[in-house]
């Protein structure tokens, strides 16, 4: 058998969960019974937030195109 392509080096992250939610005033979100801070130009904005099951405190935020 011959590998047509490698896996990327990120492969990982491809695995991530994706929550959509919208900020609340006090820059906060609640996933899974966690509660996140997000940045203060995201209130009140809906974001995209992708995290790992097993380790819940590595969160990436999304809005648009822009990663946080």
């Amino acid at each position: 058998m011959e590998c047509l392509r490698s896996a990327p080096d990120n492969l990982r992250d491809y695995f991530r969960k994706t929550v959509r939610r919208r900020v609340n005033k006090d820059r906060t979100v609640v996933v899974d019974c966690r509660l996140y801070e997000a940045p203060v130009e995201l209130i009140g904005k809906r974001v995209e937030i992708l995290y790992f099951e097993k380790s819940p405190e590595q969160v990436e935020i999304r809005c648009g195109t822009t990663s946080y």
